[in-house]
């Protein structure tokens, strides 16, 4: 939960999720009120000095009912007190007031409100209206979309040091979206990220050297910024950790090393990692055989949308073992794969009309699923399985 920390003549910005919080000192009772902990008495001091109009107290004010430190929980009345000091030109509270219009908290879902108060901080140079204003800009969310204003105003925020814009402009740069693709400069914003302890600046930096964007292929520099990602618990990296110890990537191979990464990202709902540890759990490697398990992790990550984990599962229901034969709920996950061009699973369900197995028998439609698969590279085998990896 973000406090509201008040300090004698200090101004710092703290952003979550593009949240801002204020830490300034507004009077002495409030302010010794709240650094004892008595919310109460600071939050009618807040309010005794909201009411006459200091705006600042109405930051604070507002951020005791967003925080619910000395009163339940309020963001309608967050809402109107961020709105009036934003009005006073409070610059964080701009960026609050854009927030709640964005997520609809305390207030009606306004995304083109949202835009207008984070254009108000970024024009007074607030580095988090910057990178928020390019967000919205970039997605046309509010805002006509314009991809070369949200480059533009990620760069802005970027240079004064804002890991998440300098990771939102790495992007642009890497893709080439709004700005001529440049992977060089791209990997060096992700640095700036990452040298700021940034989960997500590690992660690309690790992404860079693991497949030589913009920098030298690297196994064992992939390998260490995956590693300092996944410890601050990012799962794409901790799955991507998992696959460099499982095929010995940068770092010598051991499985069920592999197997402990892929668990920590599969439980953080990274459906690579829920299909790479399945893998494991049906092979027996790295942990103790269990096919029932494996089913059940195939399942989470097909749920998710894994193509792979889809045509797994479908596999199964059609071929028994882990599962009863079903040749209905086997057509069903083929088909969830086939939507996604997976080569196998459209050969598959060649193959059940070519049977007539849960389907009627159609060689017509037979002939069509099997063209569609050696279009998308079915070459008349199965592809060796493989860890996948997140991108």
């Amino acid at each position: 939960m973000k406090k509201v920390v008040i300090a004698a003549a200090v101004i710092v910005i703290v952003t979550i999720a593009g949240i801002v919080t204020l830490i300034r000192q507004v009077s002495s009772d409030p302010t010794v009120a709240y650094k004892a902990g008595d919310y109460e008495t600071a939050l009618a001091g807040f309010r005794t000095a909201a009411d006459k109009g200091d705006p600042v107290a109405q930051y604070n004010l507002a951020a005791m009912y967003r925080d619910g430190d000395g009163t339940l929980r309020d963001d309608g009345q967050a809402f109107k007190w961020f709105l009036a000091a934003a009005k006073q030109g409070v610059v964080d509270a701009q960026n609050e007031v854009g927030t709640l219009f964005e997520q609809g908290r305390g207030t009606t879902l306004d995304l083109a409100q949202a835009a207008v108060w984070y254009r108000k901080a970024a024009e007074q140079g607030d580095s988090n209206g910057q990178y928020n204003l390019g967000r919205l800009t970039e997605d046309g969310k509010g805002v006509a979309q314009n991809l070369n204003a949200a480059v533009a105003w990620y760069r802005k925020a970027a240079e004064q040091g804002l890991a998440s814009a300098q990771i939102a402009l790495g992007s642009c740069l890497e893709h080439g979206r709004g700005i001529a693709a440049n992977a060089a400069e791209a990997f060096a914003w992700y640095q700036k990220a990452a040298l700021q302890g940034n989960a997500n600046g590690c992660y690309n930096v690790g992404i860079s050297y693991a497949y030589g964007l913009g920098v030298e292929v690297d196994p064992r520099q992939a390998v260490e910024w995956y590693r300092k990602a996944a410890e601050q618990d990012y799962a794409d990296a901790q799955n991507n950790l998992g696959v460099c110890y499982e095929t010995g990537a940068g770092v010598a191979p051991d499985i069920a090393t592999a197997a402990d990464w892929y668990r920590k990202a599969a439980e953080n709902g990274q459906r690579n990692a829920q299909y790479n540890l399945a893998q494991l759990y049906e092979d027996g490697r790295g942990v103790a055989e269990d096919l029932e398990t494996a089913m059940q992790w195939y399942r989470k990550a097909a749920e998710s949308g894994d193509a792979d984990a889809c045509y797994r599962l479908g596999e199964a229901y059609e071929q028994g073992g882990p599962v009863a034969v079903n040749y209905a709920k086997a057509m069903h996950w083929y088909g969830l794969a086939a939507e996604q061009d997976h080569a196998d699973a459209l050969h598959a369900i060649g193959s059940l009309y070519d049977n007539g197995r849960g389907v009627a028998q159609n060689t017509n439609s037979a002939v069509d699923w099997y063209r569609k698969a050696a279009e998308n590279g079915y070459a008349g085998s199965k592809a060796l399985r493989r860890p996948s990896a997140a991108h």
